[in-house]
């Protein structure tokens, strides 16, 4: 088992240094990606929020508390929507886990 993870560790060591080694050595790819950061930097000066007609969010703490009383609703109220798929399809894959290995139970205690 520490063979294993021993070797792992090496892999993603040596895996690392290379790609960022040839990473460096490349300097089309570096400008391009400035020329990337500066273009997005700019699209980011022109947009603001007075533009959207968008108020900034200041969270309430008391809705934030009862928002959070049900599960992944406090990611809603947060605006953190790609939260919630995440969140619920956890407690779908906890229940049914529950469910697979209780039938799986009563199965083998039956027999």
């Amino acid at each position: 088992m520490r063979a294993r993870i021993l070797l792992m560790l090496m892999v993603w060591l040596c895996g690392s240094g290379i790609v960022r080694a040839q990473w460096e050595s490349d300097s089309t790819v570096q400008t391009v990606l400035q020329a990337a950061d500066t273009a997005v930097l700019a699209a980011n000066e022109q947009l603001s929020m007075a533009d959207l007609n968008l108020k900034p969010f200041k969270p309430n703490p008391t809705r934030a508390v009862l928002w959070g009383l049900i599960p992944g609703m406090g990611q809603i109220y947060n605006r953190k929507y790609w939260k919630l798929p995440i969140i619920y399809g956890g407690l779908m894959g906890c229940m049914y886990a529950v469910t697979w290995n209780n039938k799986n139970y009563r199965d083998y205690s039956d027999a």
